[in-house]
C-alpha cells in the first residue's frame, strides 16, 4: 500500500512538473477515471524541491528511455525524451551557486542584494566573502544595517530550506542581472532584421508589406511579430501617449516587465512617465520578490501585444526613428 501511494505521490509530483507540456494523448490514453485520481495527487502532493524534482525527472527520463527501446516512439515523445535529457544535463552541469557566491566581490554582492528585502540581503551576505560581505553592510544606513543584522542572528545557516531559497533566488537574480548587461539572443535573426525595417517605414506600408509575407511565408510572418515590438520601442512614444497607455496595466505588471530590460531602458522610460505612476511602478517593484524569465517575459509579450493592437487601430500613433 505505501509502495502504491508513493507512485501515486510521484505521479503528482511529476505532473505538476511537466502538466503543461504532455501531450493530450497521454491524458486520452490513460482515460477519465485514472486521470481523476492523478489530479487528485497533484493537488495533495506539494512543489518538489530543485533535488527531488531532479529525481523525479530522472527516473521519468529512465522509464521513457525503456520504452523507447521495446517499441517504436512517436515525434512528440522522443522531442519529450531530448528535452528531458538537456535539462538533466543542464542541471548536472550547473555550478555550485553558494559556492560561487563566496568568490565574489563587494561591488558584485551589491548588485545582487539591490532592491531586496532585509531577509534576502542577510541570506546573501552569510554565504558571500565575509570580508566582501561587511563592505556591503557597510554601505547601508544605520537603520538598514540594524534590520539586516536582526535578520542574520534568527537565520538558521545549516537549514537546507535556508540553502535551497538562497540557490533559487541567486539563480533568478543572476539571470535577471545578465539580461541588463545584454540583450536576449534572438532565435532568429532575420526575423528581428525584417521586424526592424518594417518598423521603420511608413506604418501603412509596412502593414501591407506584411500582410504579403504573412500570405506567402505564415511560418516567417509570425517570427517577425514576435521581434517586431520591443520594450525599448516605448521610448519613441511621445510622453502623453505613453503615460496614457501605461495607466491601463497594473503597475505590478509594468513592474515585472521592466525587470526584464536593461537598465538605462528601465530609467528613461520610468524618467517619461507621471511622478505618481512612476512611483508606483517602482514601489512594487521594490517590493516585489524573485520572478522568473518567464513571468517578465509574459509581462512584456502581454504589453507589445496590447501595444500592438492599440497602433492598428490607430489610437496610438507610432514610428521608430531612423
Amino acid at each position: 500500500m505505501n509502495s502504491l501511494s508513493s507512485r501515486q505521490n510521484r505521479a503528482g509530483s511529476l505532473l505538476r512538473i511537466l502538466g503543461e507540456h504532455l501531450p493530450p494523448e497521454v491524458y486520452r490514453h490513460l482515460g477519465p477515471e485514472t486521470t481523476g485520481k492523478l489530479l487528485e495527487t497533484f493537488h495533495k502532493t506539494g512543489k518538489p524541491d530543485s533535488k527531488e524534482e531532479r529525481e523525479i525527472l530522472s527516473s521519468f527520463l529512465g522509464s521513457l528511455s525503456k520504452i523507447q527501446r521495446e517499441e517504436n516512439i512517436d515525434p512528440e515523445s522522443l522531442n519529450l525524451i531530448r528535452e528531458l535529457e538537456a535539462l538533466l544535463k543542464e542541471e548536472k552541469e550547473e555550478r555550485d551557486l553558494l559556492q560561487d557566491l563566496k568568490q565574489k566581490s563587494a561591488e558584485e554582492i551589491s548588485r545582487i542584494v539591490s532592491g531586496e528585502n532585509s531577509d534576502m540581503i542577510a541570506l546573501v551576505l552569510c554565504f558571500g566573502d565575509p570580508d566582501a560581505a561587511a563592505a556591503v553592510l557597510n554601505d547601508f544606513p544605520e537603520s538598514r544595517k540594524e534590520e539586516i543584522l536582526i535578520q542574520i542572528h534568527d537565520l538558521d545557516l545549516s537549514s537546507e530550506y535556508e540553502k535551497n531559497r538562497l540557490e533559487r533566488f541567486l539563480k533568478f537574480k543572476l539571470e535577471a542581472l545578465a539580461l541588463e548587461e545584454k540583450s536576449l539572443p534572438t532565435r532568429n535573426q532575420k526575423g528581428k532584421k525584417a521586424a526592424d525595417l518594417l518598423g521603420r517605414l511608413n506604418p501603412g506600408d509596412s502593414q501591407k508589406i506584411f500582410d504579403r509575407i504573412r500570405e506567402k511565408r505564415p511560418g516567417f510572418a509570425e517570427n517577425i511579430i514576435e521581434h517586431f515590438f520591443r520594450m525599448e520601442d516605448l521610448l519613441f512614444l511621445e510622453r502623453e501617449p505613453l503615460n496614457r497607455f501605461f495607466s491601463s496595466f497594473h503597475p505590478i505588471v509594468l513592474a515585472c516587465a521592466l525587470k526584464g530590460t536593461e537598465t538605462e531602458i528601465q530609467l528613461r522610460i520610468l524618467e517619461k512617465l507621471e511622478p505618481a505612476l512612476a512611483a508606483s511602478i517602482r514601489l512594487e517593484s521594490d517590493s516585489m520578490g524573485p520572478i522568473s524569465l518567464a513571468e517578465m517575459e509574459t509581462a512584456q509579450n502581454g504589453i507589445l501585444e496590447r501595444l500592438r493592437e492599440e497602433i492598428e487601430e490607430g489610437s496610438i500613433k507610432f514610428w521608430r526613428a531612423t
